[in-house]
C-alpha cells in the first residue's frame, strides 16, 4: 500500500522516521533496564541491530540514526558531554561498512550467513574503535585502555546483534537495500499480473 501511494522520497522519509521513533523508544528502554539489572561491566544496546539494519537498509542516511543512538545511550546512562560527543562521532564509524557492502553487493550480504555476519563484525569493530580513538582524543585517556575496555563493554550486543539480523534476514525486505526491495516487488507484482493475465 504504502509503495503505491507514496513517492520514493516520501516511503524513505517515512521509513527512516518510524525506524528513529522505533529505536529512540527501545532503546532508552533497554539502556535503563541494563543499567539497573546488569553487570556494569557489560552493556546491553539494540545499537548495532539498528545500526546493520538502517544502514543496509538506506545507506549513508542511517547517519542521523547513528548519531542519535550514541545520545540516547550517554543520556541514560548520565554520560558527560565528551562522552556525548565521543558515542555519537564513534557511531558514524559505522558507516565504514558500506565500503564492504559496496566490495560484497547488498545481495551478497544479505543473502549469505557469512557475509551477514561480516557485515555486523565489521560495524560492531568500526564502532568500537571510532569510540575509542574519538574519546582518546577527546579525554586524554589512553586508547589502548579504552579500546580493550568498549570492545569488552559491548561483547554481548554483538552476540545479540548477530542472532537478530540473522532472523531478519528470513523477513522479506527487512534486512535488504530499499531501493532493490522495491524494484523486485514490483516486478514480482508486475509478472503476477502477466502470468494471470496469460492464464485468462
Amino acid at each position: 500500500m504504502a509503495q503505491k501511494n507514496l513517492s520514493f522520497k516520501q516511503y524513505k522519509t517515512v521509513d527512516l522516521i518510524l525506524f528513529l521513533v522505533i529505536f529512540a523508544l527501545l532503546e532508552s528502554i533497554l539502556t535503563i533496564l541494563s543499567n539497573k539489572l546488569v553487570n556494569v561491566n557489560f552493556a546491553i544496546t539494540l545499537f548495532y541491530t539498528m545500526a546493520a539494519l538502517v544502514i543496509m537498509r538506506w545507506g549513508a542516511w542511517s547517519a542521523l540514526h547513528l548519531a542519535l543512538g550514541g545520545i540516547i545511550y550517554c543520556a541514560c546512562s548520565n554520560g558527560d558531554i565528551l562522552q556525548y560527543i565521543g558515542f555519537a562521532v564513534g557511531n558514524l564509524f559505522s558507516l565504514l561498512s558500506l565500503i564492504y557492502t559496496r566490495i560484497v553487493g547488498k545481495n551478497r550480504v544479505r543473502d549469505s550467513f557469512v557475509h551477514s555476519a561480516a557485515f555486523v563484525i565489521i560495524i560492531y569493530v568500526s564502532v568500537c574503535l571510532g569510540r575509542a580513538v574519538v574519546l582518546s582524543v577527546l579525554k586524554g585517556v589512553n586508547l589502548w585502555q579504552l579500546i580493550v575496555s568498549t570492545f569488552a563493554t559491548d561483547l554481548l550486543s554483538l552476540v545479540i546483534t548477530l542472532i537478530i539480523i540473522l532472523m531478519a534476514r528470513t523477513l522479506d525486505g527487512l534486512f535488504e537495500d530499499q531501493k532493490e526491495y522495491l524494484i523486485r516487488t514490483q516486478k514480482e507484482r508486475t509478472k503476477a499480473v502477466q502470468n494471470t493475465n496469460y492464464d485468462d
